[in-house]
């Protein structure tokens, strides 16, 4: 009998669909992992809904003339909110499978869920948590976002059984800050490559576009002693997750003759997700130059950006030590360019292609080929169902 895949909590984050919050305040950020959302509407993958997540804080607990509001919001919203989630995100309700008993799943069974907002409260503290952390079934646990709370997710993973981690790259192979706080996880890890969307498409002639690197992605400034990310900032020593991005913003007018800088700042209390950065259209800026960058970030994920600007025929600077790239069979120098993940390097580079447009564009077909292939939703969509054999 074969397993039944479900997922957790979707409508929680904005990594599948568009989350309740999201649609009403007008986000601006498209869901990063929507081949998910589109196993659903086809009924591959089914919904699992469990804790008592709350939209409306624990504020209302205190106020006597609002505990049946607070009541309804904890104990019954989380009904109304997924079907809220369904509608929104496109999908029929009367097709979808939801299911609200955690006893059903079996131990046969996989569960699927992001370590952001399911991993990362302590566990004494989460009902979430101390669900996943007594199911029996099998699990898979995206890392993405993982280096906030670092600690907290390390320690609640180190309570749950029968599981392995995924992401865009092999942390446990590849990333030394990973290693450092999950040096307990034996398992395999397993790949989860990102699938671009439909509207990224190579549209404009590689000799029409300018003859610059276009360098997108926003970058977060925090303290160091901010507990969100401390861990990862005094890891690398920095004070922002995308060093590369905010080096880039600094210097944009040093170096405005190599690099169109389009990286923005997000600074504290900032509503990120609805910022004029992303009014403008990323599809035909990658169309408009021949090479851009897209500065990883700390933790040795890169970015769903490389992907993306792949697939518009654009060429991509990355950082030869991410060692992500070459798994996916990206070669230096054939499909995109490696640096040093230094602007320096970054600059020549650069400047070296600019004189040599030819390489470049031989670069460009080769890794929008690899990009048509290894990122669209039907390859991607096996590597994850192939990934149900290897646990």
């Amino acid at each position: 009998m074969k397993p039944e895949i479900f997922i957790y909590n979707p409508h929680y984050n904005s990594m599948v669909g568009k989350t309740f919050d999201d649609f009403f305040k007008g986000s601006k950020i498209p869901p990063k992992y929507f081949f998910l959302r589109n196993l659903i509407k086809k009924n591959k993958l089914s919904i699992l809904i469990s804790g008592n997540f709350s939209s409306l804080g624990d504020y209302f607990k205190n106020k006597i003339t609002l505990k049946l509001i607070y009541f309804i919001d904890k104990y019954l919203f989380k009904y109304i909110q997924i079907y809220l989630w369904v509608i929104i995100n496109g999908i029929n309700p009367f097709k979808v499978n939801i299911i609200f008993d955690i006893s059903r799943l079996q131990k046969k069974d996989i569960l699927i869920l992001y370590s952001n907002l399911n991993l990362d409260t302590k566990y004494e503290e989460s009902q979430n948590v101390q669900t996943i952390v007594n199911l029996d079934c099998k699990k898979l646990i995206h890392l993405s976002h993982y280096i906030f709370f670092t600690k907290i997710i390390s320690e609640n993973c180190k309570k749950i059984k029968n599981f392995h981690f995924m992401a865009e790259n092999d942390l446990k192979k590849n990333s030394k800050f990973f290693k450092k706080y999950f040096s307990f996880y034996k398992n395999n890890f397993l790949s989860f490559p990102f699938v671009v969307g439909e509207r990224f498409k190579n549209k404009k002639n590689f000799k029409d576009r300018k003859n610059k690197c276009i360098s997108t992605g926003s970058f977060q400034i925090h303290e160091i002693i901010e507990n969100k990310i401390d861990s990862v900032l005094e890891f690398y020593e920095q004070n922002t997750i995308h060093p590369i991005r905010k080096q880039i913003f600094n210097n944009k007018d040093i170096f405005k003759d190599y690099i169109e800088c389009l990286n923005g700042p997000i600074l504290k209390n900032q509503n990120f997700k609805i910022r004029e950065y992303y009014d403008f259209d990323i599809v035909e800026a990658f169309n408009s130059y021949k090479m851009f960058i897209c500065g990883e970030e700390l933790g040795d994920l890169p970015g769903i950006s490389f992907a993306e600007g792949m697939k518009t025929g654009s060429v991509y600077l990355g950082n030869g030590d991410n060692h992500c790239y070459k798994d996916l069979g990206m070669i230096d120098g054939v499909h995109y360019i490696s640096h040093s993940n230094n602007l320096i390097d970054i600059v020549d580079k650069i400047k070296f292609y600019q004189k040599n447009e030819d390489k470049l564009e031989k670069i460009s077909r080769a890794s929008y080929e690899l990009a048509s292939k290894k990122f669209s939703e039907e390859y991607v969509t096996k590597v994850f169902e192939n990934n149900y054999n290897l646990i």
